[in-house]
């Protein structure tokens, strides 16, 4: 497990990512240009597992506007390399990589078919919350008053948006349904994995 080391091997990485996920562009608005415009500025965040030259996995991520969250785009490995232990070690590598950065956490999205894996990697299932437009703050105001009353909830606001994590017990998408249900918002699960500071004080 290693970061990229060059563009090709990116692409093959994302080549190996496409293959995974057929509707990937569709799905997650990255299209192919995302990551390599990142490289190599980001490439310690963009990890691949090797077989000699080969890429067999990849956990692809990109630092967030916040400058303290990076954003796990991507997470798959060959078939061939399945139930190896890959994932995790990639997943690890990652984590490492992103507390030498500094950053405070890393985030990503999963359907519930895999989420007992990231579940068992000891990332936090949350459903986040993205509430836009000028009543932004009265729409959270609301939910914080009903649908997110008792809630452990955390709220950051950036470009008029605001983001809302809220901790929930395994995939629940009950709540993520209701938020959605409210005009203005939209919600989804996700996990979070919050990483140990690199920049705490010594001695």
């Amino acid at each position: 497990m290693r970061p990229v080391a060059s563009g090709q091997e990116l692409a093959e990485a994302i080549e190996l990512a496409v293959r995974t996920f057929p509707r990937l562009r569709e799905r997650s608005g990255r299209g192919p240009n995302y990551y390599p415009s990142r490289f190599p500025e980001e490439a310690d965040l963009q990890v691949v597992a090797m077989a000699g030259e080969r890429v067999v996995g990849l956990a692809l991520a990109s630092l967030s506007p916040d400058g303290a969250t990076a954003g796990v785009g991507e997470v798959a490995v060959h078939p061939n390399y399945q139930r190896e232990g890959i994932g995790r070690a990639m997943l690890a590598e990652l984590e490492a990589r992103a507390t030498a950065r500094g950053l405070a956490r890393l985030a990503l999205g999963a359907d519930v078919e895999v989420s007992g894996f990231y579940i068992a990697c000891r990332w936090e299932p949350r459903v986040q919350a993205t509430i836009r437009g000028p009543g932004r703050r009265a729409v959270l105001d609301r939910l914080c008053a009903r649908e997110l009353a008792n809630c452990d909830v955390r709220e950051h606001e950036h470009d008029e948006v605001i983001c809302v994590w809220v901790a929930v017990e395994g995939y629940d998408t009950a709540l993520a349904e209701q938020l959605s249900a409210v005009d203005g918002c939209s919600a989804f699960v996700m996990f979070t994995r919050t990483l140990p500071s690199s920049r705490a004080p010594s001695g």
